[in-house]
């Protein structure tokens, strides 16, 4: 599921901008796994489902699942991971994540928050989705990765477009939203086989100012 905005206020502060690396560096943004210290906040940013926007899944679990959930994994797998959205800056300004649709496709979707208003509208969740997208071609054994949006979602079809993503088709009654049974959901997949690369467009590698 994606979405372009999500908790208002929320200033990436704190211990998780001590991090020193990133793995994954882009233009504008770079991503790293979740630390112990961002747990706390990025609880309270979970927990907080009415500022998710009108298009992200409403469902939420305890505070000692979560945790819990970090210490057994990291949320970081072959089939599951997610990793935050940092600035330039180090600010943390949302998350994007992956994991497996149904255990007999090569494909996994992806999810992404923007945790702020002030952060949207500035190519962020693109970015973080090209980058996420190209790491999972090279470093995972997966033929496609998709996206799944909902039809009035334009912001994130609008994402979904730039990140080289197509549109494939339209998943009925595949989602419980407010009070529906019967809402659309369209599927924009990403194969290796689309393009000659078999990956999106190129993000410069330039790293961030606090990485340098």
């Amino acid at each position: 599921m994606s979405d372009a905005r999500a908790t208002p206020g929320d200033r990436g502060r704190g211990p998780a901008r001590e991090r020193a690396a990133s793995p994954v560096a882009g233009t504008s943004v770079s991503l790293r796994t979740v630390s112990e210290g961002d747990l706390q906040r990025l609880y309270e940013i979970h927990e907080n489902v009415a500022n998710r926007g009108p298009y992200f899944p409403h469902r939420f679990v305890s505070e000692p699942v979560f945790r819990r959930r970090f210490q057994e994994t990291g949320f970081w797998g072959e089939k599951y991971g997610r990793l935050l959205i940092l600035d330039r800056d180090g600010e943390i300004v949302g998350h994007v994540e992956f994991f497996e649709t149904v255990a007999y496709l090569d494909e996994l979707e992806l999810s992404y928050q923007i945790y702020s208003d002030a952060h949207r509208g500035k190519g962020y969740a693109s970015e973080a989705v090209t980058l996420l997208t190209r790491y999972l071609f090279q470093n995972l054994k997966y033929n496609r990765v998709r996206l799944i949006i909902h039809p009035d979602n334009e912001a994130s079809k609008r994402v979904a477009t730039k990140c080289g993503y197509r549109h494939e088709g339209t998943l009925r009654g595949a989602w419980f939203h407010e009070d529906e049974t019967t809402t659309s959901m369209s599927s924009a997949p990403y194969e290796k086989c689309s393009s000659r690369t078999g990956m999106p467009p190129r993000v410069s590698r330039e790293r961030p100012r606090h990485l340098r």
